[in-house]
Order: C-alpha cells, then structure tokens, then sequence
C-alpha cells in the first residue's frame, strides 16, 4: 500500500499515520499546499470549500488576471502570473480549465506550463475533456515525475461550494490512494474508474444519460400538451399529473436495473444508470 498523501514520506510517518486511521491522513493533507488552475464559478467554489476545511489553498490562476487576484485576495493566496509561479507555490495543483485546448496549453505551451519543476507535485483535473486528452499529458506528467488524476464532475457550482461533488476519478491508483482524504473533501459520492481515460468515459455516458432525460421530458411534455390535458391533469392538474407519470417510469426503471438478473447481463450499463440516478 503507498503512502496516503502525495510526494514521498518516510515508512515511519506513513506507519504512524496509518495505525492512526483517517483523522491522522487528513491531517497530513492539510499541511500539503493546494493551488487551483482556473477559478470560474466551479473551480473558486471548490477552493472556498477547502479553505473552510481547513486547507491551505496557497495559489491561484486563470486567464482573467482580475479575477484572479480578487479570488487570491479572499482566500489568502498568491495570484500568480506564470504557470510555473503555480506548481513552484504548491504540492498539489487543481486544475478547472474549459477545454482540451487550455488543457494543453496550461501542461504543454513552450516557455511557460505546470510542469516546470514538476517533480513530486500532484495534478487533479476536473475539466470534461477527451479521453485522449488525459492519456496524453498523464504521460508527459510521469516523464517528469509528477502524479496526474482525472477528477470528472457530475455536479453544479452548489455542490462545489458544499463539497458535495459526484467525482469519477482516474489513474494510478496509488496517486488515487494518496489524494483520496482531499478528493473526499470535495465530494459526496466519489468512485475509481482506473486506469487514465477511463473517468472521461464514464462522464460522457452520464452526460448522455443526462441529456436523454431531458430530451425525454421535452417530448413528455409536449406529448402531454396534447394528450393530457383532457384527462389525467383534467383531475390532477398537469404539472402534478407529469410528475407522477416520472416518478412511475423512474421506479420501474431502477426496479429493473436492480434485479440480479439484469445486473448479470447488463453490469456495465447498471453501473451507468445507477450513478446517474445516485447524482440526481
């Protein structure tokens, strides 16, 4: 088993803290420097959170120098005006970013990016991006020694300010095991895909899965503009009418998912619909 926290510590201290429990391993995570990358309304809410527990969020960036400094300023962090400012003032680095694209440029862009100086460092990234994407620069982390996690979010600004967070995480999972205590700190369900790509891919079917819901219920509710109103809503009234037909197909739904016989032949797709309905 490796040692719950990121960067390398002596067999002593993990043998302490393991015999410590949980309380014992969080504490150390809260002596590691957390900086965050990107600070719009999910990444400044996940940085709010950590500080009330008790981190130290000692960096921030983002490409609006304005706000980076008025979130610095709030949480008593450096605004800093160089990539390598970032992982120089951190042990593990948060990045929230909008795209592959500025994935890329913040990990790869000549002259300036995260992994100058890297070595020992942790990065945990939670933006929805390509597979591929966190394939690539997971590799050119390793090359320089640094950890490198998915953290995929199926949530909304609300839970990262709460840590409420649905985290899919992925990776090494010795890097999983070293971030677990600050993951959980975020989130209030989390589980480990594996292997890196994995987490993108499990986001993207929830997000499918979540966009069905609501191309169903647009339909539903068109269908029912048409068909209910003379019936069911004539006695219920149609909002009260469409909710319970929901909540009928939604029960159905998971009573099937949850027989033994469906899970046996349909795993994989199980565990997609069930951690869509546990983030609902």
């Amino acid at each position: 088993m490796k040692p719950p926290w990121p960067g390398s510590q002596s067999h002593a201290q993990f043998s302490v803290a393991f015999l410590l429990g949980v309380p014992t391993i969080r504490r150390f995570m809260k002596d590691k420097r957390i900086a965050f990358v990107g600070i719009g309304r999910m990444g400044s809410n996940m940085a709010r959170h950590l500080k009330d527990q008790g981190y130290t969020i000692s960096a921030v960036s983002d490409v609006s120098a304005e706000l980076s400094k008025a979130v610095a300023d709030e949480l008593g962090a450096k605004a800093c005006t160089t990539l390598a400012e970032v992982t120089a003032a951190a042990d593990v680095i948060i990045t929230v970013v909008s795209d592959d694209q500025a994935m890329y440029d913040i990990f790869t862009n000549d002259g300036d990016n995260l992994l100058e100086g890297a070595s020992g460092k942790a990065f945990i990234n939670c933006a929805t991006i390509r597979p591929k994407t966190h394939i690539d620069l997971a590799a050119k982390s390793k090359e320089v020694g640094a950890e490198y996690l998915e953290g995929c979010m199926a949530s909304s600004i609300s839970q990262a300010r709460e840590g409420t967070l649905y985290l899919m995480v992925a990776g090494d999972e010795g890097a999983f095991n070293s971030s677990k205590p600050l993951l959980d700190e975020l989130s209030v369900n989390m589980r480990y895909t594996g292997e890196i790509g994995s987490a993108a891919k499990v986001k993207a079917l929830v997000n499918m899965v979540m966009n069905i819901n609501t191309a169903g219920l647009a339909e539903g509710l068109g269908l029912g503009d048409i068909i209910l109103l003379g019936s069911v809503s004539l006695y219920l009234g149609f909002p009260s009418a469409l909710y319970l037909i929901t909540i009928s197909a939604s029960l159905l739904l998971l009573k099937i998912i949850a027989s033994r016989r469906y899970q046996e032949r349909h795993a994989f797709g199980s565990w997609i619909v069930l951690t869509f309905c546990a983030f609902r």
